[in-house]
């Protein structure tokens, strides 16, 4: 695939999106200030209810020309982020979340893997642990493969990365439409948008392309009560996108659930071998989210339009 970017010169938009969490922002917007690549702009697009988020910025926007902040009511992250795709003025828009650091060299990673060739429409990266609280099961937001791997049709989201470290040329975005704002955190669906969009570019022909290059790192900060109660809202994610999908007449999200259900349920049926009784809870609750987001999903899903800057 040609003709999505400039060959040389290209300007990349990198986005946060943020709600609530000036402590980890805190630690995020430096790494991102910090990205060697040039010409970029940094979107902070701020969902909070309070002042703190934006006390976070403001010392950086006096030293930072190029730092974009973007208070909004909306909620969910997917809102978030298509605000951000309306405010950018990049060919690439690259997202990262606020409980990640990301490397000085991320933003070049990612604009010489969209180079690359074939070219693809979209890249993710690595995400890598930066543990912070015993782990009850393992993260789903990690991604620590060493080997580059294009994806040119439809196969399972979840092989593709994770929406911690994603950047896609503008234009497909444009083309695939936004993400879909019932998907993600905060949104009637808890999860799965990112996994959406991968689905969705793929199914239109646009190669996303995972390399090790672009590293994130993920810190893995919730408390085990807290990823125990977030396996639910992974599931959720998983059973909606599975639904939405399967609604349209497209008979692979059925195996993708499928694989999910059967994958969830041996590790379930292990770790109970093992008394494990913290991971069995969070294997226990993806399960059901996946039976919840399915069982939503079908008595009606809504859609999305493209937010207007």
């Amino acid at each position: 695939m040609t003709g999505l970017i400039a060959k040389v010169g290209v300007k990349v938009t990198a986005v946060v999106c943020t709600r609530d969490r000036p402590t980890l922002l805190a630690g995020c917007l430096p790494s991102l200030v910090a990205c060697t690549y040039r010409p970029r702009e940094v979107v902070v697009v701020d969902q909070s209810a309070d002042q703190r988020t934006r006390d976070v910025v403001r010392p950086w926007q006096a030293v930072t020309p190029d730092l974009v902040y973007v208070p909004t009511d909306t909620r969910g992250v997917s809102a978030a982020r298509n605000l951000a795709c309306a405010h950018a003025s990049g060919e690439v828009v690259a997202f990262t979340d606020d409980d990640c650091v990301v490397e000085p060299g991320w933003l070049d990673a990612i604009v010489a893997e969209l180079h690359a060739e074939p070219r693809p429409a979209a890249v993710c990266g690595r995400a890598l642990p930066l543990v912070e609280a015993p782990l009850v099961a393992d993260p789903v937001s990690v991604r620590t493969g060493l080997g580059r791997q294009l994806f040119e049709r439809p196969c399972s989201p979840w092989r593709v990365g994770t929406g911690n470290n994603m950047a896609f040329a503008r234009a497909a975005l444009v083309a695939v439409g936004a993400f879909d704002e019932q998907l993600g955190p905060g949104a009637r669906f808890k999860n799965g948008e990112e996994s959406d969009l991968f689905y969705r570019l793929l199914r239109r022909g646009y190669p996303v392309l995972y390399s090790p290059a672009p590293t994130v790192y993920h810190r893995q900060w919730r408390s085990p009560s807290q990823q125990i109660a977030l396996a639910r809202n992974y599931g959720i994610g998983i059973g909606a996108f599975a639904a939405k999908h399967i609604g349209t007449g497209d008979p692979l999200p059925l195996r993708t659930l499928g694989g999910w259900v059967v994958a969830t349920a041996l590790d379930l049926a292990r770790r109970l071998r093992r008394r494990d009784w913290a991971g069995a809870q969070s294997s226990a609750n993806l399960l059901v989210g996946m039976a919840v987001g399915v069982g939503q999903m079908a008595r009606g899903p809504g859609g999305t339009a493209w937010p207007r800057r």
